[in-house]
């Protein structure tokens, strides 16, 4: 093997001690959002939100589904529900959400995201329902 495809690891002891914290950050901020991915399938509850608007848009290319409901609320922020959405279905859906307060099922990191505790992350529905 020649020694151009050989890794260069820094020779200096700063350059090695940098390098370490380097990977360690990385690593360690890869850990917190796969996490908080997994931490999303759990602990599902029924959150009570004050429904404003709801709108139906298309995903982009790195959207996990073709088609989704944005849903703008009052107090959890913007919520996303992209259960069960096709082209004939999407626009009714997103018709039907009239003002006024419903449940959305969120995982915990929903959760924490409606709550303003992850600023950057939208919270998903799984189920909703209207209250009376």
């Amino acid at each position: 093997m020649s020694s151009r495809y050989r890794l260069s690891w820094p020779k200096s002891k700063l350059g090695r001690v940098i390098f370490g914290w380097f990977l360690v950050i990385v690593f360690g901020w890869m850990a917190i959002l796969m996490s908080l991915v997994a931490l999303d399938w759990t602990d599902d509850q029924w959150v009570t939100c004050q429904v404003i608007d709801a709108e139906a848009t298309k995903g982009n290319r790195f959207s996990s589904t073709v088609w989704l409901i944005t849903i703008e609320t009052t107090d959890c922020g913007n919520i996303i529900y992209r259960q069960a959405l096709s082209d004939e279905n999407v626009e009714f859906l997103a018709d039907s959400f009239e003002p006024g307060a419903y449940e959305f099922k969120l995982g915990f990191t929903s959760q924490l995201a409606a709550d303003g505790w992850v600023p950057t992350l939208a919270p998903s529905t799984s189920n909703y329902r209207p209250l009376d």
